[in-house]
């Protein structure tokens, strides 16, 4: 009998001290309690900040400061979301995750009515990061929402798209449809890697076409003065082409002489066609 009397105790002690300190948590970070109630079990409190945001708090873990500080963070996301006015936001600490129902008064983007399609509201989870899951009903399609939270601008892309055409968005889901969609993508990349490479050979055979027309014209144009062919200096052009990109500025008297004392032999009338074929430098 003493021991059940030692326990009832015990209880009661521990009862008012989390009370109390429920109490004293609230008002450290500025919270004020407006009222209380109890829904299957769980213990809710209707709180306002210093902002005058209220919504609803429960916990079936302990609470400590890391977990006010997501609360907090969670209460400013919501509360800064553009598209929707808040009826009523439920917060639930658990020892897992945080849970998150957002019931919208007014949730409208885009022309379209995004509070009447999500009935249950919007849910979201916190454990490592903020995620989303929850269901619209559009056209009779219950159409499940679910990943990871990165800013209000892509959940309401996704919403509208579903809402638009919820029969894309469920094939979309279909892992069938995902991999028939990755195999067409594979084929996509594999053909244009083909288009790529018959480029690059078009390309080379264009540039090689160019090099043997421009030495053609270089070899036709640098005739003597009765007509006898006189082949320039390979190694010569190649320097010239080589100097000119290395300075463009280089002029044509300028180059004669560094080929000179680099031990090269090229005319005054090469240098002219090159500067002419290969740079369209007249002068």
């Amino acid at each position: 009998m003493r021991g059940i009397k030692k326990t009832t105790a015990l209880l009661v002690v521990l009862l008012v001290a989390s009370a109390s300190l429920w109490a004293v948590e609230f008002a450290d970070y500025g919270l004020t309690v407006l009222g209380e109630r109890t829904e299957d079990g769980l213990r809710l409190s209707t709180l306002r900040d210093e902002r005058g945001r209220e919504f609803v708090f429960g916990a079936d873990a302990t609470v400590g400061e890391a977990e006010i500080a997501v609360v907090e963070q969670v209460v400013d996301l919501v509360f800064g979301f553009n598209s929707m006015e808040i009826e009523e936001l439920r917060i639930v600490v658990g020892e897992r995750r945080v849970s998150v129902q957002v019931r919208p008064r007014n949730f409208v983007h885009d022309g379209i009515d995004l509070g009447a399609l999500t009935p249950a509201g919007v849910q979201f989870y916190f454990v490592d990061f903020l995620e989303y899951d929850f269901r619209m009903l559009v056209r009779g399609l219950f159409l499940r929402l679910r990943g990871q939270f990165v800013n209000e601008d892509l959940l309401l892309e996704r919403l509208v798209g579903a809402a638009r055409n919820p029969e894309q968005f469920l094939q979309s889901q279909n892992p069938e449809f995902m991999l028939s969609r990755i195999h067409e993508l594979e084929q996509e990349l594999a053909e244009t890697r083909q288009e790529l490479r018959d480029s690059t050979r078009e390309s080379e055979r264009i540039r090689q076409e160019l090099e043997l027309t421009r030495n053609a014209v270089l070899v036709f144009e640098n005739r003597s003065f009765f007509g006898s062919l006189r082949i320039p200096d390979a190694a010569a052009v190649r320097r010239v082409i080589e100097l000119k990109q290395e300075f463009p500025g280089l002029d044509q008297d300028d180059m004669r002489a560094r080929l000179e004392a680099e031990g090269l032999s090229v005319s005054k009338k090469e240098v002219f066609l090159i500067y002419s074929l290969y740079f369209n430098e007249f002068e």
